[in-house]
């Protein structure tokens, strides 16, 4: 947490966020995960849509 402001009751806060979830239609035959770096190849494929309930904003990077 990086500031706190207990008149707005305002916060910032920087965390590291991970998922993980299974996809039969992207089963492979290699033991070892695949990562997908390039951003534009994931943003082609679905993944969760993630929000944070009563947040007054919300990125990521």
């Amino acid at each position: 947490m990086s500031s706190f402001s207990a008149q707005t009751m305002d916060y910032h806060l920087d965390m590291y966020f991970q998922q993980e979830w299974y996809d039969h239609r992207l089963e492979h035959n290699n033991s070892a995960p695949i990562l997908v770096k390039d951003k534009k190849v994931f943003g082609e494929m679905w993944h969760p849509d993630v929000y944070f309930a009563n947040a007054k904003s919300a990125s990521f990077q």
